[in-house]
């Protein structure tokens, strides 16, 4: 155009050399160059045409020459995509050529550019542009050369999608929640959260940009919105590790206090004292190796999350507590052997000083006893029955006391000491027991036979239960015999006479049974 436009521009510049031509041949002129013009312009679009084209081919060389279009991959509903979309991208470059086109079709006639400015002036146009078939024919040429290079830009997100699409696209969301439903130990859980790191690492380690013949892609957005996502299900999962460290060191907490609230309680007795001891001895042989491996457990995992996982100041006191604990349990032990030392010595001394207590009640107990012998006042039953009850009551008291003694020397692995003299004044009081309350009974009875209301009595009841008494006074009478004839008083003073002897002079329980036999006997025959 430079060359030719020149040349044309001159020529109707000079007007002297067109004033020889009138009419139609200034017309016919004129007309002429608006052909010509219009057939060079459109051999300028025709080659435009072909040079876009050229451009585009697929050689490394032409496309230097090619603009570079930007193009963004984002994350939309839950899908990697393109902004702008490629079919826009494709458009807009077909675009040019129709722009191109329209551009040319504006250009005045030569005559309307003569007359510019003039009432002549008619503003016509030159018809200037590319067929329609010449035009499709060339975009259809642009379409399949864009092809490989749009297909290159559909792999790249092909690409990071197969990768990491998963993370927005509600897969890892399943994944993530179906992985809590399930029970999994720390390790476990621990191993999901490395695998979503890993992801987020390689999310950070990618380009911010990709750069493609034809394309900038921009991948700042695809990394913050897939590292988002990573760090969401990274930190749902870190939440379940928190919980569960939380959980145990909870639980090795209340362990510790439960030995440290158990052995600083002093034992109150022997028992407490030995079961002390062998708790101490099982909490040192199995309890704090065991919880001391999972005090290390803890202190493992504590330095996995302060790297992932803020904790509150209460978290990192009661970490700080958790793995202070095993300083504190060798200390504590010790001072409970020491306390456990100083119990079983006083538990001793307290054994030996009730044993001793023991043996001078029953030296007590069976001098009393033998005071029973002179108890022969028929008046007095009530107080004696009373003093019997105070005496079993003592003897009760002992023998209780004895039972502990022995349990005492089982626990100690001491031999178990006997006390035959506990029977033996058992067996003594035995009989005055019966004696006296046998006495107050039939006294008892006889007043109500007496005095009570005739028509209650029942003569048959009477005569069963007199024959009772009869019956108990006369085994009670032969069993005193029978003590009498061993005692000391019966060998000394009776020297075997007690069933010659006048009543006046037998001894008090022989007389009493004597007296009541003879009470009866005068009830029988009515000569009370």
């Amino acid at each position: 155009m430079q060359t030719w436009w020149s040349e044309v521009s001159a020529v109707l510049a000079n007007k002297k050399a067109l004033e020889g031509l009138k009419g139609d041949r200034h017309k016919c002129l004129l007309s002429c160059i608006d052909t010509f013009i219009t057939l060079q312009v459109r051999d300028l679009l025709q080659r435009t045409l072909s040079s876009i084209i050229e451009v585009y081919k697929t050689s490394v060389s032409s496309m230097c020459q090619a603009p570079v279009m930007k193009v963004v991959v984002v994350v939309s509903n839950g899908k990697l995509t393109l902004c702008p979309l490629p079919e826009t991208l494709q458009a807009s470059i077909c675009s040019i050529v129709a722009e191109i086109n329209k551009s040319m079709k504006d250009i005045p006639t030569v005559a309307n550019w003569l007359a510019e400015g003039s009432n002549h002036s008619t503003h016509e146009t030159l018809c200037i542009g590319l067929p329609k078939d010449i035009m499709e024919n060339g975009v259809n040429k642009l379409k399949k050369i864009l092809f490989p290079h749009f297909q290159d830009l559909y792999e790249l997100v092909h690409y990071y999608a197969s990768k990491y699409e998963f993370l927005v696209n509600g897969e890892a969301e399943k994944q993530v929640n179906t992985f809590m439903r399930e029970d999994h130990k720390f390790q476990e859980i621990y191993e999901f959260v490395e695998y979503f790191q890993q992801i987020k690492q390689e999310i950070q380690d990618l380009h911010e940009n990709d750069y493609l013949l034809l394309f900038f892609v921009n991948l700042s957005g695809l990394k913050e919105s897939l590292r988002m996502a990573t760090e969401q299900w990274a930190e749902t999962l870190t939440e379940v590790l928190y919980k569960i460290h939380r959980e145990e060191n909870l639980g090795i907490q209340a362990e510790y206090k439960k030995i440290e609230e158990r052995v600083t309680r002093k034992p109150q007795s022997t028992e407490e004292m030995l079961e002390l001891n062998d708790y101490v001895d099982e909490i040192k042989d199995t309890v704090v190796p065991k919880l001391q491996e999972k005090v290390e457990a803890s202190g493992k995992r504590l330095l996995y999350l302060l790297d992932i996982y803020m904790f509150s100041s209460s978290d990192l006191d009661l970490n700080s507590d958790v793995l202070s604990w095993p300083a504190k349990v060798e200390p504590l032990l010790n001072s409970i052997l020491r306390v456990l030392d100083t119990s079983k010595i006083s538990f001793e001394e307290h054994l030996i000083s009730v044993t001793e207590n023991v043996t001078v009640d029953l030296e007590r107990l069976a001098q009393r006893v033998k005071e029973f012998e002179d108890y022969g006042d028929l008046d007095l039953m009530p107080q004696y029955t009373q003093e019997i009850r105070q005496f079993q009551r003592r003897l009760k008291d002992v023998h209780q006391t004895i039972e502990w003694i022995n349990q005492e020397e089982v626990l100690f692995k001491f031999p178990v000491t006997s006390y035959p003299d506990f029977d033996t004044i058992n067996d003594a009081l035995d009989p005055y027991s019966t004696l006296f309350s046998l006495v107050l009974k039939w006294q008892k009875s006889e007043k109500k036979w007496m005095e009570g209301s005739f028509l209650d009595l029942n003569a048959e009841a009477i005569e069963a239960d007199v024959e009772i008494f009869t019956r108990e006074t006369f085994i009670l009478q032969k069993k005193f015999k029978n003590q009498l004839k061993t005692s000391r008083v019966t060998q000394t003073a009776h020297n075997d006479k007690t069933e010659e002897a006048p009543v006046e002079k037998l001894p008090a329980p022989l007389k009493i049974c004597q007296y009541l036999l003879d009470s009866i006997e005068k009830f029988k025959v009515g000569g009370h």
